[in-house]
């Protein structure tokens, strides 16, 4: 039996702990939404993991001043 993904596999989001409010990387109508993810083994989230989405995109002056439509993510893990 394949155990399920919920037990194999977690959001970087979760393991580290980041404010539900934070875990938002693109805008459509100025609703924030959470869709790009970073998942981590079960094994390396408890080992520790970091991560923060950037804010630069979503909030920028203008369309011309963002990179993208979505705001960066950045994640840190202990691989050893």
């Amino acid at each position: 039996m394949i155990a399920p993904i919920e037990d194999l596999m977690h959001d970087a989001d979760v393991a580290s702990g980041m404010p539900t409010a934070e875990r938002y990387t693109y805008v459509y109508d100025q609703n924030c939404q959470q869709i790009d993810h970073i998942y981590v083994s079960a094994a390396v989230a408890e080992r520790g993991v970091r991560a923060e989405h950037v804010h630069v995109n979503n909030w920028a002056e203008s369309l011309s001043a963002r990179a993208s439509d979505h705001d960066p993510s950045v994640g840190m893990v202990k691989v050893c």
